[in-house]
């Protein structure tokens, strides 16, 4: 990217009506050039000035690569850094291989620095899931416990760009998948009934719609959509997409998606052929699958997902694996309510609460 895009994209962010901005830095490796990061922000900081927007700012890195400065950027800028650990070495170094065949091991060292700067808190991790990962949850889930992390977010691979391309060789069904899960929220819970506050995050996403009359913002999870609505991703080369996920879809071909360039303005991208094709599938409750679904208020249209697995922004979405996914989730998330026990309920109020578990006096309880 070169300072002109990244000045460009910056003017491009603040003509959002949105009082609230997040800027992240995803790669590839941004920290590869966080002399452009430290312009973004400077640049964004001095913008909001005179914008008095919310700010605020993430990156997905491995952090390798930051100098002792660069850390300490981002701590006094309030950089919220994510990293990628997919299990135990073997595992990670496999799906991650480097030239010295010690990706974990950097990883785990590059992340100790960074809370040493950052705090724990500042510094958050995904597993990528492959088929391999599939075999041990309770090993995943430990993993994370070891490294001391309080939550883990699963999620199975995307059908997007270069995952699309190797699924052949570590893709899985998505029944494969949600054993996979029902396994690991199984052990997630036993540990909390236990005493040990730990997180799974995508069940705590859909347990606040469902249990209280707040959304938690989740991009995959809205209605209207989130894509285009709630992000656009500037990419190096200036072109705009409305979802990261369609910025991945056309490095491997998938133009579709395209909404422009960081020359053009935020309105005409809006208005661009793009986004008027993806809006046709924006809304949950207009959409075929989804408009008799009793899951719909708690769920999403993610129209990009459906417009490259199925070609279609608004298919039917009984016909595709975010429905299939969704389904089996909420039922197994109502079957536990509806069983109503303590523990379980306990654990689930402070997830969709967002209140330590301790605070959950009784199940359905919590002292404000």
């Amino acid at each position: 990217m070169t300072s002109e895009t990244a000045a460009l994209a910056v003017d491009r962010v603040f003509e959002s009506p949105s009082s609230t901005l997040t800027i992240e830095f995803q790669g590839g490796e941004p920290a590869l050039r966080f002399d452009l990061v430290r312009r973004i922000v400077e640049l964004a900081e001095n913008r909001n000035l005179t914008e008095n927007r919310t700010l605020s700012f993430a990156m997905v890195s491995t952090l390798h690569h930051f100098s002792d400065d660069d850390l300490a950027f981002c701590r006094d800028h309030e950089i919220r850094l994510s990293t990628s650990i997919d299990g135990p070495s073997v595992l990670h170094d496999r799906n991650r291989p480097n030239p010295d065949r010690n990706a974990w091991l950097q990883t785990v060292e590059a992340l100790d620095r960074a809370r040493a700067v950052l705090g724990h808190e500042g510094v958050s991790a995904l597993p990528t899931i492959t088929r391999e990962g599939l075999s041990d949850p309770r090993g995943l889930v430990d993993q994370y416990r070891d490294l001391g992390f309080p939550t883990i977010f699963l999620r199975p691979i995307s059908p997007y760009g270069f995952a699309l391309k190797t699924r052949k060789a570590i893709g899985y069904r998505m029944e494969d998948f949600l054993r996979f899960y029902d396994q690991a929220l199984d052990y997630i819970l036993e540990l909390n009934a236990n005493g040990e506050a730990f997180e799974e995050t995508y069940a705590a996403i859909l347990l606040r719609h469902i249990l209280t009359p707040f959304h938690s913002g989740y991009l995959d999870l809205r209605s209207p959509t989130g894509t285009g609505l709630g992000v656009l991703v500037y990419n190096y080369d200036g072109r705009v997409f409305p979802a990261d996920e369609a910025r991945m879809a056309a490095q491997t071909g998938d133009q579709r998606f395209t909404m422009g360039t960081v020359a053009d303005s935020f309105d005409t991208l809006m208005a661009s052929p793009a986004m008027q094709w993806l809006m046709k599938g924006a809304v949950s409750e207009h959409l075929r699958g989804c408009r008799d679904c009793a899951f719909v208020p708690y769920c999403g249209s993610d129209p990009v997902f459906h417009a490259t697995v199925q070609g279609d922004p608004a298919a039917d979405r009984r016909d595709s694996e975010f429905c299939q996914k969704h389904m089996h989730i909420f039922r197994g998330l109502f079957r536990r309510v509806a069983e109503a026990e303590p523990e379980t309920m306990r654990t689930f109020i402070a997830w969709a609460m967002r209140k330590p578990r301790d605070e959950v006096h009784v199940s359905g309880w919590v002292d404000r």
